[in-house]
């Protein structure tokens, strides 16, 4: 009777964390709208005007190798306003707060801006598990 109860158990934490890991990477796929924070380049991040700074776009990917691919957000302005963000970063927290980055949520992963023609902004990008930096 154990060993069903336990089984039972097991099968209801693996669907609850497929069903929340489906809701993360879904949440991506709908998203308009991104949060803006700026990041350093040893990984300290701050929201850029206390999290009232939002942008329009859409969220895409690209691949960087085999099973390797790297999140990003095309930004309605392209590459403009990437440079407006950046400045904006700059000014509120200085130089070292140089990498404007997007976000869904308090809980995104470090994903980079982007523009229509393939153009990647600098940053810090963690997809899949693994550390890109570019």
């Amino acid at each position: 009777m154990h060993s069903k109860i336990k089984q039972i158990k097991y099968f209801i934490t693996i669907l609850s964390i497929s069903t929340l890991i489906c809701v993360l990477f879904n949440e991506k796929a709908y998203a308009r709208n991104a949060f803006v924070y700026c990041a350093t380049n040893t990984g300290h991040w701050k929201w850029l005007n206390r999290k009232n700074v939002i942008v329009s776009g859409h969220w895409k990917k690209r691949k960087i190798s085999y099973l390797v691919y790297q999140g990003y957000f095309v930004i309605d302005g392209g590459i403009n306003a990437i440079l407006d963000l950046q400045e904006q970063c700059i000014r509120e927290f200085g130089a070292d707060y140089k990498y404007a980055q997007p976000a869904s949520n308090s809980f995104s992963g470090w994903y980079l801006f982007g523009d229509e023609n393939g153009f990647i902004a600098e940053g810090i990008g963690v997809n899949y598990g693994l550390f890109i930096r570019i």
